[in-house]
């Protein structure tokens, strides 16, 4: 059975044969950049510029969304796919030059936001209607996962109590 419409989902390859469209949560993104950043004791820039970028963006659209207009123009979305490509490159040249050790996660991440993953990413700045992340649809879950966890933990507890 397929998913008949577009899914939001974390960088994981689990969800492929879901959905018709497929976008990233760019949280968690975000998250990862900032991870390669720290982990490289701030000498990885390019991770930091592109999470920047990508935030500049999403808080850019949210403006416009504000003030009615539902779509970016047609130079402003190949300005940021431009400017997306720009720093990726940046990025594996900075990789390629480095001398100290490089995470395997790093490259792997800047592989699939290079080739695979780079529409997935992009999805939100076509499409107003695709949100940034999917926090929205953790939050609405968050209560049932928790019911379902407490559910679980009674089961155990009073299973445990039987001899």
């Amino acid at each position: 059975m397929k998913y008949l419409n577009i899914l939001i989902k974390d960088g994981t390859r689990v969800f492929g044969k879901y959905g018709l469209k497929k976008a990233q949560c760019n949280v968690h993104i975000l998250r990862y950049l900032k991870g390669y950043y720290d982990l490289s004791n701030e000498n990885h820039k390019i991770p930091l510029e592109i999470r920047t970028f990508l935030n500049d963006i999403n808080e850019h659209r949210k403006k416009l969304i504000i003030s009615g207009v539902n779509t970016f123009t047609k130079e402003e979305i190949d300005g940021y796919y431009k400017k997306y490509d720009e720093l990726i490159e940046s990025w594996g040249k900075s990789l390629e030059g480095e001398s100290e050790i490089i995470y395997s996660e790093e490259i792997q991440l800047y592989n699939k936001m290079k080739e695979k993953d780079k529409e997935e990413i992009l999805f939100f700045v076509n499409d107003f209607d695709i949100p940034f992340s999917n926090n929205n649809a953790k939050s609405m879950q968050r209560g049932m996962k928790i019911k379902q966890n407490n559910t679980i933990v009674l089961f155990l507890i009073n299973n445990l109590q039987k001899p």
